[in-house]
């Protein structure tokens, strides 16, 4: 239980420090186009996210996966740009097929954002202590902490219109 808790705080830390904007700046445009009363969708973009996300993070914090980081901080911005873009081109369409697209660049955008916090969760608990549990622990905290990003920006924008 204690390190469900520890994980959940550096996780919130972490998704909510300015240092990671590029975190929050992808969920922010990820969800921006979804109201509250589309929870379901939201819920499920920021699950496909975290499961890409969760996946790399576990591959390459075993040395599974090595991909040179600055291939994945260049890769970060162009998944918040490409993500923008596809909102703005289909925000006025309501079909199945842009749910299915938002899914997928949900999973293989989370897979990107993975790689780039394994140096961080690397830095924080150290090479040596990766352990399954610890690596599962963090996992459970991200869609929560990704979720309040979701819900705090909604709220701010909602008070801004």
């Amino acid at each position: 239980m204690d390190d469900l808790i520890l994980y959940f705080t550096l996780g919130l830390r972490h998704v909510l420090d300015i240092l990671a904007y590029d975190h929050v700046l992808f969920i922010i445009v990820l969800t921006i186009i979804y109201n509250f009363n589309q929870w379901k969708k939201v819920v499920w973009l920021v699950t496909f996210f975290t499961i890409g996300h969760s996946l790399t993070l576990a591959l390459a914090a075993f040395n599974l996966l090595k991909i040179p980081l600055e291939i994945i901080e260049f890769l970060i911005p162009v998944t918040i740009c490409i993500t923008g873009l596809f909102n703005i081109f289909k925000i006025s369409r309501d079909s199945v097929r842009k749910e299915q697209s938002m899914v997928f660049f949900a999973l293989i955008f989370g897979l990107i954002h993975g790689l780039g916090f394994s140096n961080y969760f690397r830095g924080v608990i150290g090479r040596e202590n990766f352990t399954f549990n610890r690596v599962c622990s963090w996992n459970r905290s991200s869609p929560n902490c990704n979720c309040i990003v979701h819900i705090n920006t909604g709220d701010v924008i909602t008070k801004l219109f």
